[in-house]
């Protein structure tokens, strides 16, 4: 789950929408001069102030806003007057004055709270903001409190399973994940799912979303078995309904994500459906071919599967031309794909600690009974640091690199680097890797270097042929930015499978006991 950016866009639209327009200054009693002549300056401010939005002069916005709210306290108008509040709490947030943001909001409450009562839907969008405030300046428990009151009231109103309450669950369980309480936030995304069943039934097509979101959450958290099966039967209400093959397409993407991660044959399945479907439907564009195509023989690549992945490099290489833009960006140099197996960041971690490959060390999965999560079951337990990954470009155990740098501070690893030279074969793979320069300590720096031998590259093309690249030049930093949430552009979903198999390995090398 994305956090909730404020944006220019999103603020103008919310604030447009919450005011009133000059309804609400009409709605003004206008029998005497006074009370006309009130209404008249409000409409004006209010106009003047959707300008500055739209010209996005915020500052002068605070301003208007303002205005807007001492014009409206000096009537009864109550509703108006919490929405002239809110929308000031809204500017202040946006324009980082969280103090005065938190104090509008919590009167656009109260005077809410007056004039409707506690319970009243009119308070959710207020609630909503204030908790996102508290998320944003990390007081994750008044945050809690804020989205748990408006999911109450979401209860009240509309009864236990409204869908009012999914994005307010959403926020929740991303504090709960902040907070490292992954069985809290397996909860809030399970119940997420519950409400959606019983708003449109087990295999309604409306359950499409929620079924690909579910079944989302179950890869990020290591619940692979279930992500597997949710997957499967996202695909199976398609079918049942016909829906048209391009709403395989998410679903199949994740099916292959999920058969990566858990190291089962054949990843690249589902995405060769995938392909076909994209190669197919009429409504797709150039770069959706293109994207299927790469993602598939990225797959194929970081599987070791370098003679079927040229095929389709070769494709897209074709598809493209050598003057196109595009070639230099996909194939002009290599891209980092990320390691094969799980298993490949343990090994990194043994030969660095022993010097040797430690083929008698057994990584063991065991599927839990009642999520179908994995553990990790060997040595001595150890308590994992709240992020699984540490680092830049190549995505190392943060409890590793914490073990192997001698500190328990991770501030401590920001201050190391390590610049290493290597070659990527034509295979994909690393070779001939040597240390340039580094201030780590010397196990850190074997560390890195042995993460990188178990890496796979997406190789540089010349007249679409897969080359050897010799003196590539790597700075790995210890960056706690590593996330496997996102992705840069259309072009690297691979490369993000890759940190999740990272990511992965770390959680059960960290969790061995």
């Amino acid at each position: 789950m994305d956090r909730r950016n404020i944006t220019p866009w999103k603020l103008v639209f919310s604030l447009l929408v919450l005011f009133s327009g000059k309804a609400a200054a009409a709605d003004i009693d206008s029998s005497g001069t006074p009370e006309r002549q009130l209404a008249q300056q409000i409409n004006q401010v209010m106009d003047d102030f959707r300008h500055s939005l739209e010209i996005q002069n915020y500052p002068l916005a605070l301003k208007e806003a303002n205005q807007v709210v001492a014009l409206f306290d000096g009537t009864k108008r109550l509703k108006d007057q919490a929405m002239a509040v809110h929308n000031l709490g809204k500017v202040q947030q946006f324009l980082g004055l969280h103090l005065k943001s938190e104090k509008s909001y919590q009167r656009s409450i109260h005077i809410i709270e007056n004039y409707k009562g506690v319970f009243a839907p009119e308070l959710l969008t207020s609630l909503n903001l204030l908790g996102s405030l508290y998320y944003d300046n990390s007081n994750y428990e008044l945050a809690t409190n804020a989205f748990r009151r408006a999911q109450h009231i979401t209860h009240r109103n509309a009864g236990v399973y409204s869908l009012e309450q999914l994005k307010f669950i959403d926020w929740i369980t991303l504090i709960d994940v902040n907070s490292s309480r992954l069985k809290d936030a397996d909860k809030q995304q399970r119940f997420y799912y519950t409400i959606n069943v019983q708003n449109y039934g087990e295999d309604d097509p409306r359950m499409l979303p929620a079924m690909n979101k579910m079944a989302d959450w179950f890869k990020a958290s290591g619940q692979l078995r279930e992500a597997r099966r949710t997957y499967e039967k996202a695909l199976a209400v398609i079918e049942k309904y016909e829906l048209g093959a391009t709403e395989k397409l998410k679903p199949l993407r994740g099916l292959s994500t999920v058969i990566f991660l858990k190291g089962s044959c054949c990843a690249d399945a589902p995405l060769g459906e995938a392909l076909q479907i994209v190669m197919t439907d009429p409504g797709s564009d150039h770069v959706d071919k293109l994207d299927a195509l790469v993602h598939l023989a990225d797959m194929h690549m970081i599987r070791k599967k370098g003679g079927a992945a040229k095929k389709y490099y070769q494709h897209a290489w074709d598809r493209l031309g050598i003057e196109n833009p595009l070639t230099r960006e996909l194939f002009g140099t290599p891209e980092l794909l990320g390691v094969s197996r799980v298993e490949d960041v343990h090994k990194a971690y043994y030969q660095t600690v022993e010097r040797r490959s430690q083929m008698n060390k057994t990584v063991y999965r065991m599927n839990n009974k009642d999520q179908g999560s994995l553990h990790f079951a060997f040595g001595k337990k150890q308590k994992a640091p709240l992020v699984s990954i540490i680092g830049e470009p190549l995505s190392l155990c943060h409890s590793q690199a914490l073990e192997l740098a001698h500190t328990s501070d991770t501030q401590d690893l920001q201050q190391y680097f390590v610049d290493v030279n290597f070659t990527v074969t034509s295979e994909g793979s690393v070779r001939n890797v040597s240390l340039m320069e580094s201030n780590a300590p010397t196990r850190l720096q074997r560390y890195v270097t042995n993460t990188l031998r178990q890496v796979r590259y997406r190789p540089t093309f010349h007249e679409g042929q897969a080359v050897d690249t010799k003196n590539i030049k790597l700075h790995q930093t210890f960056s706690t930015d590593n996330t496997v949430q996102g992705v840069q552009n259309s072009f690297n979903r691979t490369s993000v499978d890759g940190k999740r198999a990272a990511s992965l390995g770390c959680q059960l090398l960290a969790s061995r006991g």
